[in-house]
């Protein structure tokens, strides 16, 4: 058996397509080879730097809202725990009060034992609330309303009385504008740092060996308390605070102080359809608490346009009560228009120490 090997160029069919095959070779040797020309990679360039600059851009846009959706809810938070914790002390508000004879009809008068001729309310505390402008006029820089009473905070330094926990101490709130420079401690590297000026949400806790209400005629007790204030939230720019009627006395939870004074050492007469009584050694059923914040970026804008808080009401807000809500409409309306960031925080707050009657 034999075997034969059978050559390519023997094969005529192979023979007859070889000039064909040559010529597409040399054909495809001289085509030239695809690429991108030179205004294409411009194109593609600008492109492409758009893109990135639009994603930086994005970038730069979510993160300047980070910050400032951060800074808000910090600022708010603040404030929100600074309205929570006057709300707690104010509902702590006592006047101890305790039944005495007068030398005049219906309480009035001084108290005696010798001749009396009626018997009703007393107390050594003192429970005051108001214009600030007017129960602390010695504190510069104050807008709308201030509030002070007695409460047991159990705030004591001395040793004969630490650890009492129901020991009375004085405590007061307002609005002031102060710098941050006048609460830092003394020492030189702190002092060195420039303040910030802010309207600052203030609070007084006067210490119980301190406390001097007793043996102080009217107000005059006021004055200490509030010059030992310190700052309890920033940029708050309006206190108000409304006594009124509780709603188990009344049917409309009427307003007890028409001009927003209520000073529990007055004698002041009031009624309603439902019920007649005297402010005297009493204590406000109810307290209506408004507090109106601005955030730091508007604290800051507010500034670089040399404008203050107080610039913000319209003439003098907040006198009277019955114009509350025109008045927080304006306030409102004033700070959308400084385009400014801000929050009303309200509560009614229950007087757990009031004991309300109509005698």
């Amino acid at each position: 058996m034999s075997s034969q090997c059978k050559r390519s160029g023997d094969d005529p069919g192979v023979n007859a397509h070889a000039p064909f095959i040559a010529q597409q070779l040399r054909l495809r040797s001289h085509v030239p080879a695809k690429g991108f020309t030179v205004l294409e990679v411009l194109v593609s360039t600008v492109i492409l730097a758009m893109i990135v600059l639009l994603l930086a851009t994005i970038t730069d846009r979510m993160s300047d809202i980070w910050r400032r959706t951060t800074g808000s809810i910090i600022q708010w938070q603040s404030a929100r725990t600074g309205f929570e914790a006057m709300n707690r002390r104010i509902s702590q508000a006592t006047l101890n009060t305790t039944w005495a004879y007068y030398d005049g009809e219906r309480g009035t008068g001084n108290l005696t034992t010798t001749d009396p001729k009626s018997y009703g309310r007393s107390s050594d505390l003192h429970f005051l609330s108001g214009p600030a402008a007017s129960l602390i006029p010695a504190i510069p820089n104050t807008t709308t309303q201030a509030i002070f009473f007695q409460a047991p905070l159990g705030r004591s330094n001395a040793d004969e009385t630490r650890g009492l926990p129901q020991i009375l101490n004085g405590c007061g709130f307002f609005v002031q504008l102060n710098d941050s420079a006048d609460f830092r401690p003394a020492a030189a590297i702190l002092q060195s740092i420039p303040g910030t000026r802010r309207f600052r949400l203030m609070e007084a806790i006067q210490d119980s060996s301190k406390l001097a209400v007793s043996a102080t005629a009217g107000s005059g007790w006021v004055a200490g308390i509030a010059g030992e204030a310190r700052p309890l939230a920033e940029n708050v720019i309006a206190l108000i605070v409304q006594p009124r009627y509780s709603r188990f006395d009344t049917s409309d939870s009427g307003l007890l102080a028409p001009n927003y004074l209520y000073d529990s050492r007055e004698s002041r007469a009031f009624s309603s359809p439902d019920i007649e009584g005297n402010t005297l050694h009493q204590l406000p059923p109810l307290l209506q608490i408004s507090m109106v914040a601005i955030d730091e970026r508007s604290a800051t804008r507010l500034e670089s346009k040399g404008l203050s808080a107080s610039d913000l009401f319209d003439g003098a807000p907040f006198t009277e009560s019955a114009d509350y809500a025109d008045d927080m409409r304006r306030l409102e309306d004033n700070l959308k228009d400084a385009g400014l960031d801000y929050r009303v925080f309200s509560s009614t707050i229950i007087v757990r120490g009031a004991k309300w009657s109509g005698d």
